[in-house]
């Protein structure tokens, strides 16, 4: 399986003329998302889990596991 855990992507205004003009010495806005995406034929929740109590007869089986919590976070950083 393939996943990808974490992309962020963030810009620096800071050396914008409106920026500049407001009074802010630095601006920075970003995005993140964590848990963005696994690519898998395996039709569970997490390929990772491996929940069979040391028994052969059911390997990587969910038994009521949760899916990996995907968020999402905004956020801006100023500096006057």
């Amino acid at each position: 399986f393939f996943r990808c855990t974490n992309i962020s992507l963030g810009v620096n205004l800071g050396s914008m003329p409106l920026v500049k003009k407001i009074g802010v010495s630095a601006l920075r806005v970003y995005a993140s998302v964590d848990n963005a995406f696994t690519v898998t034929k395996y039709l569970g929740y997490n390929p990772e889990v491996d929940f069979n109590n040391g028994s052969n007869l059911t390997p990587g089986v969910d038994y009521g596991k949760y899916p990996l919590v995907r968020s999402f976070n905004l956020g801006v950083n100023v500096q006057f």
